[in-house]
């Protein structure tokens, strides 16, 4: 197979796999924006009820998957970003005397 060849065979591997972490990381991203809002619902409609160490922890919990929201919103732009050009070359090196080549992608 020529390096032509398997530079197409890895740049749509690549692509495939960029996408499907993509649709995977803004499918994870509605399901916690939806539990963050119902928990902070839950939070304010029952404090009259619920005790002060368990609003904190309810609060500190929910702070911690704001945090992670941010987290995969800022990981989700970077694939856009990268999605139609993952990466722009790469470079073969071999050592001496043997015959086996490593290709290393230059890129984001």
């Amino acid at each position: 197979m020529t390096i032509l060849i398997q530079e197409k065979y890895y740049l749509k591997w690549l692509a495939k796999y960029i996408h499907n972490r993509k649709n995977k990381l803004i499918a994870e991203f509605a399901d916690r924006n939806q539990k963050t809002i119902n928990d902070k619902r839950d939070i304010y409609q029952t404090i009259s009820t619920n005790d002060l160490a368990d609003l904190a922890f309810r609060r500190i919990e929910n702070e911690k998957s704001i945090i992670r929201m941010e987290d995969n919103q800022k990981e989700i732009l970077k694939l856009q970003a990268i999605e139609d050009s993952p990466y722009f070359g790469y470079v073969e090196f071999c050592e001496d005397g043997e015959s086996e080549t490593e290709s290393i992608h230059i890129g984001f």
